[in-house]
C-alpha cells in the first residue's frame, strides 16, 4: 500500500451543516438503527447517525469507488469473527486501493462494556489488512458521519461542533482533543474544519 495516489478528505461540520450535506447528495444510503451487519450499507455515499457507544466503521474501495460502511453495536465484540466474514465478502480486501475510517467507542460505559473492545478489535483488523485509516475514538458525544464519493470526503458531525470552534477558534488539535480521546488521520487523509 505504498503506492497510495488519492486523499480522503475528513470535514468536521456542524449538525445544521451535516443535514444539509445528506439532503443534497445523490443516491445516498443510510445505515439505521437496530445496527447490525444486516444493516451494513455499499454504494458510492452512505451515512448513519448517533454514534455513541457503537462503532462505525467504513472501508473505501477507490478501484470501484463504493464504501462500505457498518454501524455495530458493542455486542459484535463477541461475534467478531462474523463481521470479518461478513467484510470480506463485500469488499476485496487484496485491493491496493482501500482506505477507511473508523468512529465511535466510549470508554467506561457501564451499559456498553464491550464498546472500546470492539472499536480496538476494527483498528485491528485494519491493521492486520493493511487498510490505512483515520479514527476518531472516543467523546462524550454521539455523533454522525457521512461519505460523499464524488468528491472522497468522509463528514463529521456532532450537537457540539460550534461552540467548540467558537471556543478554540478553529484550532484543529484543540477541537479535536476535545471532542475526541484518540485522533489518528491517516497520513493519506486531509483534515479540516467546516
Amino acid at each position: 500500500m505504498n503506492n497510495i495516489s488519492f486523499t480522503s478528505n475528513i470535514k468536521l461540520v456542524s449538525a445544521d451543516d451535516f443535514e444539509k450535506v445528506v439532503k443534497s447528495a445523490k443516491n445516498i444510503k443510510s445505515v439505521d438503527f437496530p445496527w447490525t451487519i444486516k444493516e451494513t450499507v455499499k454504494g458510492k455515499s452512505a451515512f448513519s447517525c448517533d454514534i455513541f457507544d457503537c462503532t462505525a466503521v467504513g472501508i473505501v474501495d477507490h478501484d470501484t469507488e463504493d464504501v462500505c460502511l457498518l454501524h455495530l453495536t458493542s455486542d459484535f465484540f463477541k461475534k467478531f469473527k462474523s463481521v470479518e466474514k461478513f467484510i470480506n465478502n463485500k469488499v476485496n480486501l487484496l485491493s491496493d486501493n482501500l482506505t477507511a475510517f473508523v468512529i465511535g467507542s466510549k470508554k467506561n460505559n457501564i451499559n456498553s462494556p464491550y464498546s472500546t473492545k470492539l472499536f480496538d478489535k476494527f483498528v485491528q483488523f485494519l491493521d492486520n489488512n493493511f487498510i490505512p485509516y483515520s479514527k476518531f475514538k472516543g467523546g462524550n458525544y454521539s455523533n454522525n458521519i457521512a461519505y460523499l464519493g464524488e468528491t472522497d470526503t468522509w463528514f463529521v458531525s456532532n450537537d457540539v461542533v460550534d461552540l467548540t470552534k467558537s471556543v478554540y477558534k478553529k484550532d484543529k488539535k484543540q477541537i479535536l482533543n476535545f471532542l475526541f480521546d484518540d485522533v489518528k488521520i491517516a497520513q493519506s487523509d486531509k483534515f479540516e474544519i467546516g
